[in-house]
């Protein structure tokens, strides 16, 4: 049994795990506990628990199988999963100690590895966890990057769509180069230009941010932003199943007196 807890009381995501070891790992009902506590809470902080690099590895291998970073130079010898994080490589600063500037951590990537010739587009969208109907105003932003090996071709034209359901009103204002606009109620359609040269003929490892505005959330409920990449489909990729990013945000009542 997980021993848990709010991340904070006066938040509504995050929660804190005490205490997890490597042989709980073994057990399928714990990694099924964690996955839907994740799930449920948006953000799992671990303390007081393991901290060998073989319980960092498999308990990232509980959310999703782990695929090796393209950013080969800065792999660990022997242990793939682990990327090396340096502070002052070079040492260029004076410091009292030099022994804590470099840290490895893994990184867990849902999905296959695209190891030859190919495009892999990938959507993700952030923003406020909470807000609250006196102000009434939601800020996101959403990526879409391309993570495979090959730049996106300038033909066929290719759209990125945006969604919200929720309260309130939704304008994408995209990065430089993008074309935006409304096609329907809180929709918004990005499309490149066929045939010819555009931000988003996006290079092998090249992304473009967009930010969203929701403005009138002012009744208590749930705002979800979608940003779907490749809508229509028309650009032959790697991977499908990574093109839409979601964020959910609750829209509280006012506090209290």
């Amino acid at each position: 049994m997980l021993d848990t807890a709010p991340l904070s009381p006066d938040l509504c995501f995050g929660s804190i795990v005490r205490g997890l070891t490597l042989a709980q790992l073994d057990d399928q009902a714990t990694c099924e506990a964690l996955r839907a506590l994740w799930l449920d809470r948006g953000l799992v902080v671990f303390r007081g628990g393991d901290a060998s690099v073989d319980f960092q590895i498999e308990l990232s291998k509980v959310f999703g199988p782990l695929v090796r970073h393209q950013q080969a130079d800065r792999l660990v010898e022997g242990r793939p999963e682990l990327l090396w994080l340096s502070s002052d490589p070079a040492n260029a600063i004076t410091e009292s100690d030099e022994t804590n500037n470099t840290k490895s951590e893994q990184t867990t990537v849902t999905g296959s590895e695209c190891s030859s010739s190919c495009v892999d587009l990938v959507a993700s969208a952030f923003g406020d966890a909470s807000v609250f109907t006196t102000f009434g105003v939601i800020n996101y932003s959403a990526t879409v990057a391309n993570i495979g090996t090959q730049p996106v071709p300038d033909s066929p034209a290719w759209t990125i769509e945006f969604l919200y359901v929720g309260p309130g009103v939704a304008t994408v204002t995209p990065p430089g180069g993008v074309t935006c606009t409304p096609t329907g109620l809180n929709l918004w359609d990005c499309k490149s230009v066929d045939g010819s040269t555009d931000a988003m003929d996006l290079a092998a490892g090249a992304g473009l941010t967009f930010n969203v505005l929701v403005v009138g959330a002012t009744v208590p409920g749930v705002g979800i932003l979608s940003v779907t990449a490749d809508s229509t489909t028309v650009v032959s990729e790697f991977s499908e199943a990574n093109n839409i990013g979601l964020w959910t945000t609750t829209i509280l009542p006012p506090p209290g007196p």
